[in-house]
């Protein structure tokens, strides 16, 4: 089943649709997340740069950087803000490479799944 979003442009199966979604969670989910650190704390120092600061209880406490990293930081602490535009850049991802994009799908399906056993 194709999902045509824009004629004549692009068209997608309901597979990609879904690994699309998926890895937009994730990958938004990842930078917003102060409980992720990634690999060698690279995520806590992209947050840092763009003066995002959280309180000892994971609450965004503020954003204090230079201007252009202030609205930066802005961006990159709304999850719904960040999912779309995330959303927006791997929707022009051409389908013979959105398999780089199954590695985030997948643990944003595996962190759905655990979340819904830990209720």
């Amino acid at each position: 089943m194709d999902i045509c979003l824009w004629p004549f442009l692009f068209s997608m199966t309901l597979t990609d649709l879904l690994i699309l979604t998926l890895a937009a969670w994730r990958i938004a989910n990842l930078i917003v997340d102060d409980s992720e650190e990634g690999p060698f704390g690279v995520l806590t120092w992209f947050r840092h740069l763009l003066g995002i600061r959280y309180d000892d209880k994971g609450r965004m406490m503020s954003v204090d950087s230079p201007t252009i990293y202030r609205e930066l930081g802005r961006a990159v602490s709304c999850m719904w803000c960040l999912s779309l535009w995330i959303g927006l850049l791997l929707a022009l991802i051409p389908s013979d490479y959105r398999i780089i994009l199954l590695p985030f799908a997948l643990s944003a399906g595996a962190l759905i799944v655990d979340k819904q056993i830990k209720r």
